[in-house]
């Protein structure tokens, strides 16, 4: 994925666009690419065609994370300085509107006869990631679990949705291959977001590669926290110090503190596990292979990361 994402990037024809997408795209997970291409050879896809499409479909999320780390402010992504913060934004902003210029200029070289059905996937994607990035910078405001499930559901499960779907789509899976698979992406991309809540409270910044504790700087609310301000002996304490203007490293350290001493993490994580469950028994269905067995893991590794 990484040499198809580079001779892809080859195509912005301009060397600073080139350098600053080639960081852009460096030390990533690639679990979207990697789930769409195992979606894909699981209904019996070509490699090839599976590849295209997730090369675009990463293009289109590694724009997204560039953006949110600008609105956010966020100085770190996988493990280095964020894109705005070692080339400017303007050269950051650029790079994201190029990004999704060369997403959709790659799907366009794809000869599969099911290519077009991805482009319109993919723009149903686009236009669902600008609702989710809205409604998650109102989170603040709203932070009810309706809401917050709503949330992570435009902004990063669906995401996960159209990269199992676009594999069965690209590999020419049946209509309930395509139904299993985007099902188990979804259920997937919820716990993944829950887990990263999690990090975002628990985890180490090494291990995780990105600033902690953004969210809440920022005033959003996670799994944890909607847990903890309602459930914490410490509640109105909690309300205190997120009401403060600036979090320093004190206030930090006191927000987890509370949040980790009701059990909010505990929560948070089987709440993680019933989506993993629910991913993998969504593809219960899907004839046994390799890449079946692939996806089950995958599930699991959505909560075991960053251990």
């Amino acid at each position: 994925m990484k040499k198809y994402l580079g001779r892809s990037i080859k195509y912005l024809n301009d060397k600073t666009l080139i350098k600053a997408a080639e960081y852009s795209t460096k030390g990533g997970k690639y679990m979207r690419p990697l789930i769409t291409v195992i979606a894909a050879r699981s209904v019996g896809g070509r490699l090839k065609d599976a590849l295209n499409a997730a090369a675009s479909l990463e293009l289109l999320h590694n724009t997204s994370l560039i953006h949110d780390d600008i609105m956010d402010g966020s100085s770190m992504r996988r493990g280095r300085l964020s894109l705005h913060r070692k080339w400017g934004k303007n050269v950051a902003i650029t790079v994201g509107d190029a990004n999704y210029a060369l997403a959709f200029y790659n799907l366009s070289r794809n000869k599969n006869p099911n290519a077009m059905r991805v482009v319109q996937e993919l723009s149903k994607y686009t236009m669902r990631i600008c609702a989710g990035q809205l409604m998650d910078l109102r989170s603040s405001k709203n932070g009810s679990m309706r809401n917050y499930k709503k949330t992570i559901l435009l902004k990063t499960a669906k995401g996960f949705e159209v990269a199992t779907k676009i594999g069965a789509i690209i590999g020419g899976g049946d209509k309930a291959h395509v139904r299993m698979l985007a099902e188990y992406g979804k259920n997937l991309g919820m716990a993944f977001q829950i887990k990263d809540d999690i990090l975002d409270i628990a985890g180490s910044e090494k291990k995780v590669g990105k600033s902690l504790m953004n969210d809440i700087r920022e005033g959003k609310k996670t799994l944890p926290l909607i847990y903890a301000l309602k459930k914490s002996g410490r509640k109105k304490e909690l309300k205190r110090l997120l009401k403060q203007e600036t979090i320093g490293e004190k206030e930090a350290r006191e927000i987890i503190d509370i949040v980790r001493g009701c059990g909010a993490v505990e929560y948070a994580y089987r709440a993680a596990e019933k989506y993993v469950q629910k991913a993998v028994d969504s593809i219960g269905n899907l004839p046994g292979s390799v890449e079946k067995q692939l996806l089950v893991r995958l599930a699991g590794y959505a909560v075991s990361r960053g251990k």
